[in-house]
């Protein structure tokens, strides 16, 4: 009971905080600051959109995803503030020797989830709002494919958590109890402790905690990806960038199939959409001086990293993004928030 009181005291501070950011003007402000000090690109980062309440998902990880009709408040403030753009117009706008426009924003989805193209894209059709999504390109019209271990792994967790709760695990050792721990009380920090994990070490170590615990191979919730023909139905709006060929940690490769993931998703996009990829997304925020060489190398203008802030695009190949999902700009009562947003936007 104390700590969902004080989530809730925390919630209204954030609500309060974010209301007077917005309507004292300070978001105009700030944005002025960074325009003049030359950070003019935002980029954000969304997931997945769901027709769904988000926390009432379960076999999602919920930092990932935004509902639909969230997602559409969001367009429309964004197109109120910002003028938003693909990265092929900010390519044009270098090989013009033009400096970037002020508040210039830029839309990314990573992963290539079926629902970007059943919610997303109808969306930021009706607005007129370009954007990218960056495909692991393996999965792209895999239909057995399996659920990315993300996906798995909160619906897991969420399971040995409900379990140890009622007294039906007991005192889990070594990696799966320090796991749990930081998932019932920070459920961000396993996540970013498990990124650092080789990805093959991670599905062997959920595979294990499955088979030990009796638990369901996956979640129910509709993990599907992408296929290639809905990719090319929404050429109209959307860029294609590669997230490699099969969203691993590329700091835990070596240097010959670090290239095969950066270099290949790049001809199979092209060879699948009949157009070359200009921008590069490093999964899970990943990258070493090598990675980035071979991106470049690779021939994409552009790679983007999970590192946060405002951009002055100096260097094209670790661009910083805003991640972006529904309790971003969610306000204390479930409705969306325009101060907790312009919050996220612009610090």
């Amino acid at each position: 009971m104390p700590r969902v009181k004080n989530n809730r005291i925390r919630r209204l501070a954030k609500k309060l905080l974010g209301g007077a950011f917005y309507h004292l003007g300070l978001f105009h402000l700030v944005r002025f600051y960074n325009n003049i000090a030359g950070r003019r690109l935002t980029i954000l980062t969304y997931h997945r959109v769901t027709d769904r309440d988000v926390r009432g998902v379960e076999g999602a990880l919920p930092y990932l995803l935004v509902n639909n009709r969230t997602f559409d408040a969001h367009l429309r403030f964004l197109k109120k503030y910002y003028n938003t753009v693909s990265f092929g117009e900010l390519e044009d706008m270098a090989g013009d020797g033009r400096k970037i426009p002020w508040n210039t924003l830029i839309i990314t989805f990573d992963d290539g989830y079926l629902d970007f193209y059943e919610h997303a894209y109808p969306l930021m059709k009706e607005h007129s709002v370009p954007s990218t999504v960056f495909l692991a390109v393996d999965r792209i019209g895999d239909d057995d494919a399996r659920p990315f271990w993300w996906d798995n792994a909160y619906f897991y967790f969420t399971r040995l958590a409900e379990l140890r709760k009622n007294g039906g695990l007991r005192n889990p050792d070594g990696m799966l109890r320090d796991l749990l721990d930081n998932f019932e009380s920070d459920p961000s920090a396993t996540f970013e402790q498990m990124n650092r994990m080789k990805t093959e070490d991670i599905e062997e170590f959920l595979d294990r905690i499955r088979a030990d615990h009796g638990l369901p191979a996956e979640s129910q919730y509709d993990n599907r990806m992408l296929d290639w023909g809905k990719v090319r139905k929404m050429n109209d709006m959307v860029e294609v960038g590669s997230h490699t060929l099969s969203h691993i940690n590329l700091n835990r490769l070596t240097d010959e199939l670090k290239a095969i993931e950066i270099r290949d998703s790049r001809t199979t996009i092209r060879k699948m959409t009949g157009k070359s990829a200009k921008v590069f997304s490093y999964p899970a925020g990943n990258y070493d001086d090598v990675s980035k060489k071979l991106v470049r190398d690779s021939g994409y203008s552009f790679a983007v990293t999970t590192d946060r802030g405002v951009e002055d695009g100096r260097d094209p190949y670790t661009l910083k993004r805003m991640n972006v999902w529904e309790g971003t700009s969610e306000s204390t009562d479930g409705s969306f928030s325009k101060g907790l947003f312009s919050l996220r936007l612009v610090l």
